[in-house]
């Protein structure tokens, strides 16, 4: 029986939701194992299936987790996986840190409590096609002994090695990928599944420490480490880098990959990424002198690259040439990426998109509100991580406030003596919370923004008056008071996203403030959160300028409908529906994260 790789995909994604996992994460786990299926390597395709899904529904890998996501440094991404499936935290971690590398010139991702990553080599293959050097490790549950030994203390612990090739045939990049035991466990594995009798000599020990070739004997033993010496001492390092540094269980704290009970794994896995023009701008040149030279020599040297090449100089008549993987060619590679992917176009639902941000821009020409639900739509339809959605919005909000301040310059009814303190107070703040973004949890800042579009729905739904008889247009305590309360806005918009006026009107309205001059007050102190949020997003590389422009158009073409259709709409029914859509969007965001 043949089935078509779409007939594939659909087959391994309805198993992972029988299974009780999330439609997002069973999508992300089946393409990174179909991948490996199209690239020969079944030991790490979907015969992991069945344990993947075992270990979901015993609650051993915890599959609705939420990766959450901290930038202890500039350069430092730290993802805590929470003993879900290392496939969606590995790629949250890898959008977040490969833009950073290219800032500057080097990042770390390190990933705590995760579980089996796949094949190592495509996230390696992924940050070259991204032009840059990647050096990735992952510890493993035990299955080697120290050299001499027969007490299993490291696992396989890949290593994997990617580099950018310009220069190479049809440009692949020059992809390292190995165990450090001489096979992969997983071929071991498959053949005690498959009922064979026997492996190959030089695979593995038995648990007495003397060579096997029974595959049973070999699992309850130990695997020969690649190099025998050399090779326990390569395991060594990559434990250190994976499961040390990142503060994961060690190869001998690990449960099993393939059974159900026991406790998480709970490994680490760890990637640098280099940018080598920033190092050495002349790389590219200085590489295809090394590539060069070994293609030239008279042994037929090998490359781990692309297919044969045509171009002057290249004496290549060896396996490197060869086309290594021809399933993944022309459109097969294009629907079966890597499991890491820097949000290529034909991942986002781009038409809905567009049309609920058009929707999101009428709400606010309307209303004044709404603006806020843009980032779980982001989030929903474009699958960006929430730190990148929220800087997003924010940064899309910078032309809607320039259309709505434009609108209300030509009625003549911008008050300087409102907006100005309320700019004043709000512009540092933004930018300090847009910086802090990065240190926070993103489960604590999805369940921020939770309790701030509650605020929003109620805010739609309450008419807000006065607490107190006090006009702060001519109070003598005016700029400190709005100062301040643009202050406390502006933390909470760098912090989530949303805009500053969603939580400066309310509260304006009910220290005295008439609610006309409040509204209009939005729409600069808008735009100094905009400015100021994004200039701290961007140095955190948290904005997906893909998808910037087009939303930001879409949303300030809906404000101008909005804004021209408001006679004739009435706007308290609309308000309603929109408060209720807030409430109900708030509390499933916090419920969401955690």
């Amino acid at each position: 029986m043949k089935l078509s790789f779409s007939d594939m995909r659909k087959l391994g994604v309805s198993a992972f939701l029988a299974a009780g996992v999330p439609e997002d994460a069973a999508a992300c786990v089946t393409n990174a194992l179909l991948l490996a299926e199209l690239d020969g390597m079944p030991s790490h395709g979907f015969s992991r299936i069945p344990f993947y899904t075992d270990q979901a529904r015993s609650g051993k890998v915890n599959a609705g987790a939420r990766p959450e996501i901290t930038q202890p440094a500039p350069a430092l991404i730290v993802v805590d996986a929470r003993n879900g499936y290392a496939f969606p935290a590995i790629e949250a971690g890898l959008r977040l840190a490969v833009p950073l590398a290219g800032q500057y010139g080097i990042a770390l991702l390190a990933v705590r409590r995760s579980h089996h990553c796949g094949v190592l080599g495509h996230y390696a293959e992924s940050i070259a096609r991204n032009n840059l050097i990647g050096l990735a490790f992952s510890n493993t549950p035990s299955a080697m002994a120290p050299w001499g030994g027969n007490k299993p203390s490291f696992g396989t612990n890949p290593l994997a090695f990617g580099c950018p090739c310009a220069h190479c045939p049809d440009g692949q990049p020059i992809v390292v990928d190995m165990s450090l035991s001489k096979v992969a466990r997983g071929k071991i594995m498959n053949a005690v599944q498959k009922g064979e009798s026997s492996i190959p000599e030089g695979w593995a020990l038995d648990a007495g420490g003397m060579p096997t070739t029974d595959p049973v004997q070999a699992l309850r033993g130990t695997m020969v480490p690649m190099g025998d010496a050399k090779g326990a001492a390569l395991a060594l390092m990559v434990e250190i880098l994976s499961a040390t540094l990142t503060g994961s269980n060690h190869a001998f704290e690990a449960s099993s990959f393939f059974e159900a009970e026991g406790p998480a794994p709970g490994i680490g896995q760890s990637f640098i990424l280099i940018s080598p023009t920033r190092v050495n701008p002349d790389f590219p040149h200085t590489l295809e002198r090394l590539t060069r030279h070994i293609c030239a020599c008279p042994e037929r040297g090998a490359l781990p690259c692309g297919k044969k090449g045509g171009k002057k100089g290249w004496n290549c008549p060896m396996p490197c040439m060869k086309k290594s993987r021809p399933v993944r060619s022309g459109k097969t590679h294009d629907a079966f990426p890597p499991a890491f992917i820097l949000q290529p176009p034909g991942q986002v639902h781009m038409f809905p998109l567009l049309l609920l941000s058009a929707f999101i821009g009428v709400a606010i020409g309307l209303t004044g509100i709404g603006g806020i639900l843009a980032i779980p739509a982001l989030i929903a339809l474009a699958e960006l991580p929430p730190r990148v959605a929220m800087g997003t919005v924010l940064a899309s909000l910078f032309l809607t406030s320039i259309v709505g301040i434009l609108n209300f310059r030509a009625m003549g009814v911008l008050d300087r003596k409102v907006w100005k303190p309320l700019c004043v107070g709000g512009f540092p703040s933004t930018f300090a919370g847009a910086w802090l973004n990065s240190y926070l949890p993103s489960s604590f800042l999805l369940f921020l923004l939770g309790l701030i579009t509650i605020l929003a729905g109620i805010g739609a739904l309450h008419t807000w008056k006065a607490l107190s008889g006090v006009d702060l247009r001519t109070s003598p305590r005016r700029f400190p008071i709005i100062a301040a309360v643009g202050g406390t806005a502006g933390l909470m918009a760098g912090l989530t996203g949303a805009g500053g006026p969603v939580l400066s009107i309310p509260v304006l309205i009910a220290l005295g403030l008439p609610p006309f001059p409040a509204v209009v007050s939005g729409m600069p102190f808008q735009l100094a959160t905009s400015v100021a949020g994004s200039a701290g997003n961007i140095l955190r590389g948290q904005i997906d300028f893909t998808l910037l422009i087009p939303v930001a158009v879409a949303i300030a073409a809906g404000v101008v409908s909005g804004n021209r259709i408001a006679p004739h709409i009435p706007a308290r029914a609309l308000k309603i529906t929109i408060g209720v859509f807030c409430l109900l969007i708030g509390a499933a965001q916090c419920l969401r994260a955690f």
